[in-house]
């Protein structure tokens, strides 16, 4: 048991979670044309509307923006079925009809356990640390292990689900990266994403939505717009999107080490080339 304490310490030693970024760094390109895209999109055809005011995805040629299914992700509604709906609202686009139970099996929501191994490979490193293990080790494995998808189940999915025709792409804990995803999204390719929620009932956790859109307003601000997700600004994004809100430095590690939390990661569709 020492040596496993030891090797792990060790190991966490070596993780970083950066939640480091600096939007004035990055080439983003926010000026759109006036225009409408048609994508085909698979077995449908989408539409994606750009102009002085930004830029938005529709599943039908002058329809409203696309919304998808929302569920609450305040606890009053399908506790954990985040994931589920995330995919089902990606593929929709695609015209894909994923029912939501489905999607459920594919992310694995009904197998995840309480967290007894997850909560005792962490406590094992707290070498008697009453406090980190409390603070960190329970506090995590009741957040992050109920049920809910977790990261790597997620990912699984979204690649086991790539419709034909396309390839499944991935970012890796890059913030610049918002710059693929504003390029994804006017190709007409719909994101989805894991961010840190900050819901107003107090009880704020990780949630997975889809990236369809983006606003600009009257004074210049940049709105980001989520399914089943709130509506914010390019800032307050990228923060959720940096899962800065899991807390300590040390939280953050061992949230990485032990349940494969990884910052800025989202993942999407390509057409395969000819």
């Amino acid at each position: 048991m020492r040596q496993l304490i030891l090797l792990t310490a060790l190991l966490l030693g070596c993780i970083e979670f950066d939640t480091s970024y600096d939007l004035e760094a990055y080439d983003l390109d926010l000026e759109f044309d006036v225009a409408t895209l048609e994508v085909d999109a698979g077995t449908a055809i989408r539409y994606v509307e750009t102009g002085e005011h930004g830029l938005s995805m529709h599943l039908e040629a002058g329809g409203p923006s696309y919304e998808g299914i929302t569920l609450e992700y305040n606890g009053n509604g399908i506790l954990g079925y985040c994931g589920p709906a995330a995919l089902t609202n990606l593929l929709r686009w695609y015209g894909i009809h994923l029912p939501l139970s489905e999607a459920a099996e594919l992310t694995r929501v009904h197998e995840r356990k309480l967290g007894v191994e997850a909560w005792a490979a962490c406590a094992a490193v707290c070498g008697g640390d009453l406090a980190v293990c409390t603070n960190i080790c329970y506090d995590l494995t009741d957040k992050l292990e109920t049920v809910g998808t977790s990261f790597e189940d997620g990912a699984r999915a979204v690649r086991l689900s790539t419709p034909p025709g396309y390839v499944y792409r991935h970012t890796r804990e890059d913030p610049s990266a918002i710059v693929e995803l504003i390029e994804q999204l006017r190709e007409g390719n719909p994101v989805i994403i894991n961010e840190w929620l900050e819901s107003g009932d107090g009880n704020p956790a990780l949630h997975m939505s889809v990236l369809t859109g983006l606003e600009i307003g009257d004074d210049g601000e940049v709105w980001v717009r989520m399914v089943n997700s709130v509506k914010r600004p390019l800032g307050d994004f990228m923060r959720a999107w940096s899962l800065k809100g899991l807390g300590s430095e040390r939280r953050r590690r061992y949230a990485k080490r032990f349940f494969g939390i990884k910052p800025f990661t989202a993942a999407w569709y390509e057409r395969e080339e000819d």
